[in-house]
């Protein structure tokens, strides 16, 4: 504001120093010694001269500067759209960059529950690897005592096995003896109709089928055994010794024999 005020004072000393200079050299008199009408015309008529001059000067500046304005003030509406898309763009990126904090933040929350879980699943692992280890540890002990039982079951397998090829050899010759005694009663005895042996006192079920195995079906065939075919007999039913004479199967046999003779 003092700038301004002084400029004004300045064009008034301007145009008094120009009135005076105006009416000295133009009317040929001194300012204050000219009438006061007279000076009065004259300063309007110089202050008329001297706006018109202001205006035509303000006009040539004008159309000087016209390009210079136009220029400016397609820059102005330039900066001002250059100004409009860096606000977009920097309110753009603002919202990028609050996104990536988000995602960031996001980002950071699930590191640390992973890194939770991560350590969580670790001291699982650890306590499987222990209960394993432990496991293990009982499997093998296990393994141990298994391999021991195998070892006493393959030494009882084989002891089995033993057992067993001479039971077969005991029975083959059994067997051969059995065939031996069915093919001496066969040749000894004809078969006549099959009897209830059973109703001899010492002969029971099981009995009365080895009986049978051997080829002994009636009372005449035990009715007419011998000495020789006792033994026989007795040796291949696997019968106590001296049991058959005890129980007098041949007399009994006889008497049924005889009996059944007479129902005839």
């Amino acid at each position: 504001m003092r700038t301004i005020y002084f400029l004004i004072i300045l064009f008034l000393v301007a145009c008094i120093v120009c009135a005076e200079v105006y009416i000295y050299q133009m009317k040929g008199v001194g300012f204050f010694q000219a009438p006061a009408i007279s000076s009065a015309l004259w300063i309007i008529e110089l202050l008329l001269m001297l706006l018109v001059t202001c205006f035509i000067g303000l006009a040539i500046g004008w159309q000087l500067r016209e390009g210079t304005i136009a220029h400016q003030s397609e820059e102005i509406i330039r900066v001002e759209k250059e100004k409009k898309i860096l606000i977009e763009k920097k309110q753009r990126v603002e919202e990028e960059v609050t996104q990536i904090q988000n995602k960031l933040l996001r980002a950071q929350e699930s590191f640390r529950d992973d890194f939770k879980m991560q350590a969580q699943d670790k001291e699982r692992l650890k306590e499987n690897i222990v209960a394993l280890q432990s496991q293990l540890q009982l499997a093998q002990q296990e393994s141990h005592q298994l391999q021991k039982k195998t070892d006493i079951l393959q030494s009882q397998y084989e002891q089995i096995a033993e057992n067993n090829l001479r039971l077969k050899s005991e029975m083959e010759k059994a067997q051969a003896e059995i065939e031996t005694l069915q093919s001496r009663v066969t040749r000894t005895f004809t078969l006549p109709p099959k009897d209830d042996l059973k109703l001899i006192a010492g002969i029971g079920p099981a009995l009365e089928k080895k009986l049978n195995a051997l080829g002994i079906y009636s009372f005449r065939q035990i009715s007419e055994f011998t000495p020789t075919t006792i033994e026989e007999v007795t040796n291949a039913i696997k019968f106590f010794p001296g049991r058959i004479e005890r129980d007098n199967w041949v007399s009994q046999a006889r008497n049924f024999e005889e009996e059944k003779k007479r129902q005839l």
